[in-house]
């Protein structure tokens, strides 16, 4: 497994440094080469349990999400609806594993105020470019945002990567529906494959 995890970090930074040099060629092989590398890396874990199961299913719709919001594709509802099915399989991965109450009330906390903050600006933007998109990035949020809630109560790895995959995607709708923001694209990756990486490390070290 090390190796495969080995290769996704390098993937990664691959697709960073392409995402920052407007490389669109490159990012598209990059991008996938994380995501499937995640795949591979529970796959060799070992024995494939429940678990891991659904982990590999959440893994295979944000792979499916990344690819319709390339840029070259930019199916942006087709991704949010990937996504969205992705961070269910994520929650009961997380249910699977087993949460503490206690943290999770925490993370609560956290993604209430992240919603008073900034999920209200950006589903405000949405709605104003069409009232089902608000809708939907709505639900998309509260969907996320049970998903942070269940991820704070694994463990410290699956609680940071959970808050930033949340962060990533507060970025993404910043910058496509508030005002966009100066590196915004390099700025939704890091944290994204940052946090996916930390869910998958948190969930197989369980």
């Amino acid at each position: 497994m090390i190796w495969a995890i080995a290769a996704v970090g390098i993937a990664a930074l691959v697709d960073w440094a392409a995402v920052a040099a407007n490389n669109e060629r490159v990012e598209t092989f990059a991008k996938t080469a994380v995501m499937l590398g995640l795949v591979v890396a529970v796959v060799a874990s070992g024995d494939l349990g429940t678990v891991e199961v659904l982990l590999i299913a959440a893994l295979t719709m944000s792979l499916l999400g990344d690819v319709l919001l390339l840029p070259q594709v930019d199916e942006f509802v087709g991704g949010l609806g990937a996504f969205l099915i992705g961070h269910i399989f994520y929650a009961f991965t997380f249910l699977a594993v087993g949460i503490d109450l206690a943290w999770s009330v925490l993370g609560a906390a956290i993604t209430i105020a992240a919603i008073t903050l900034v999920g209200r600006r950006i589903v405000e933007g949405a709605t104003l470019r069409d009232e089902t998109l608000g809708r939907a990035v709505l639900g998309y949020i509260l969907v996320i945002s049970f998903m942070v809630t269940l991820g704070t109560g694994v463990g410290v790895l699956v609680a940071v990567g959970a808050i930033l995959f949340a962060a990533s995607d507060s970025v993404l709708g910043w910058n496509r529906f508030v005002s966009p923001l100066a590196h915004g694209r390099l700025a939704t990756h890091v944290p994204y494959h940052l946090g996916q990486g930390l869910i998958v490390l948190g969930v197989l070290s369980r």
